[in-house]
């Protein structure tokens, strides 16, 4: 199994970090210390390339030799899930850190699953905006020209996925794919429309409200594109894209034949396997579309979505199928 990576790990979650400053070398990275919040200027939470530690540049007491409990916190998530996301590519977790939560845990007393807080929908920041070929907008339109939208493909498309986008705040120049649930509005992912911007994806996390603790929210790695109507409005065909611009690509010019979602990434989690698999039989024919560079996941995919019936293949050329053209599509879509 490959070591555990953190550059992976920032990047399939949407968590923006830097290469190069003040406080890091050329073997690490930097981020933002969810801890010191606000009060970080910079980027003083060090992370190793090569590595499972990490340490705050201002305080010491916010690192740890193991990534368990940052994860948590990027994440917003449970210690049972970082330690899935972790498996045994990193050294085994602090026992006195262990033991500290078992103290925590004996003073709050046992938790009451029936009133356990769940995600609840969100509302969008002030700094979005709905999706618009006028004003601001004009230049998100523009970057949905350069994949194959026309105009009116445009208008359709911010109607049907409710597009957002933004110019200011921590989503700035990114346009907004919100994900929703049968619940509602659950997360979003930004996509940036700036070249000088490294991170392409910025996921709705925790760190959007800190200093603050975040409320239970959902990591985007346990949602699907298109989830609230996968299961009402179904089609002969579902396939699974990593991206959520590919999945979308599928979806629009495949629909009615065919409904396109996605990963959010390279991988798929435990609860999307399951999302899917339940999904299944309402479709005749279940594909995966990887890169050619994910054949590595591809097998662990395959595994988890076979009592789905879902198969695999990739894709050719090194397109993805956000760059493909309407014929380009089509002519996939037949092959499917």
């Amino acid at each position: 199994m490959n070591a555990f990576s953190w550059e992976r790990l920032l990047v399939d979650n949407g968590v923006q970090f830097v290469e190069r400053g003040p406080n890091i070398n050329r073997r690490q990275l930097g981020i933002k210390c969810p801890w010191c919040g606000a009060a970080d200027p910079s980027e003083h939470m060090v992370l190793p390339r090569n590595g499972s530690w990490y340490s705050c540049r201002r305080n010491r007491s916010h690192g740890s030799d193991t990534p368990h409990r940052l994860i948590q916190q990027l994440l917003s998530c449970s210690y049972a899930v970082a330690e899935s996301m972790v498996g045994d590519q990193a050294p085994s977790r602090d026992p006195d850190a262990a033991f500290a939560d078992q103290v925590r845990q004996l003073v709050r007393g046992p938790s009451n699953p029936t009133t356990e807080e769940q995600p609840k929908p969100l509302a969008f920041p002030p700094a979005f905006r709905p999706l618009a070929d006028k004003g601001m907008g004009r230049r998100f339109c523009d970057y949905l020209r350069t994949r194959h939208y026309s105009t009116h493909d445009i208008a359709k498309l911010a109607h049907v996925y409710r597009l957002q986008y933004a110019t200011t705040g921590p989503y700035g120049y990114r346009l907004i794919v919100p994900v929703y649930t049968d619940d509602g509005l659950m997360s979003w992912t930004g996509r940036t429309i700036s070249e000088r911007d490294e991170v392409r994806y910025k996921s709705h996390s925790g760190l959007d409200y800190w200093p603050n603790d975040p409320p239970p929210i959902w990591n985007i790695h346990d949602l699907l594109l298109n989830e609230h109507d996968l299961s009402i409005e179904t089609a002969e065909v579902l396939v699974v894209a990593e991206g959520p611009f590919d999945g979308m690509r599928l979806d629009y010019v495949g629909y009615p034949h065919i409904r396109g979602t996605c990963f959010f990434g390279k991988s798929v989690s435990r609860l999307q396997a399951t999302k899917l698999n339940n999904l299944g039989v309402h479709y005749k024919r279940k594909w995966v579309l990887l890169d050619e560079d994910a054949k590595i996941d591809a097998l662990r995919v395959q595994s988890q979505l076979e009592p789905g019936g879902f198969r695999i293949r990739f894709m050719e050329g090194g397109k993805d199928p956000a760059a493909l053209s309407e014929n380009e599509i089509n002519r996939l879509i037949d092959s499917l």
